[in-house]
């Protein structure tokens, strides 16, 4: 019985995605330039677009773990935000930090991690991409 309640679950979260898929560096870079967004910096571990009309700065990098993950939050916990949020679980986790004016925002996609960092006034087009990244 206790074979089958764990097979269960585990389908369940299987076919519901609670695993969470990678985001890929090369689906990351797709869903930029589509959108018209332009590198700015690029090297082994980040890659970095910004769209200078609409003000808006996305990165992307691998992470080895949660344990990395949360180390490079950890500048915005301490920063300018009075407000942040967690949302998800397992390995497909988004942390917002916002204030009046502007948010970021941080993607967990398994081994990768996707930031955004945009004004208010933005929302719906950073909804729009994080959408498109499978967010």
């Amino acid at each position: 019985m206790k074979k089958k309640i764990i097979i269960l679950l585990f389908a369940l979260f299987t076919l519901t995605g609670c695993f969470g898929k990678d985001l890929t560096l090369q689906a990351f870079k797709n869903t930029m330039e589509k959108n018209g967004y332009s590198v700015i910096d690029s090297s082994d571990d980040i890659i970095t677009y910004y769209d200078k009309t609409k003000d808006i700065v996305f990165m992307y990098f691998n992470i080895k773990n949660q344990k990395d993950f949360n180390r490079i939050m950890s500048s915005d916990k301490e920063d300018k935000f009075f407000e942040m949020s967690k949302s998800g679980f397992f390995n497909k986790i988004k942390y917002t930090f916002s204030n009046k004016d502007e948010r970021h925002i941080y993607l967990r996609f398994s081994n990768s991690c996707v930031v955004a960092l945009y004004n208010v006034k933005n929302e719906k087009e950073c909804e729009k991409i994080f959408e498109e990244l499978g967010y």
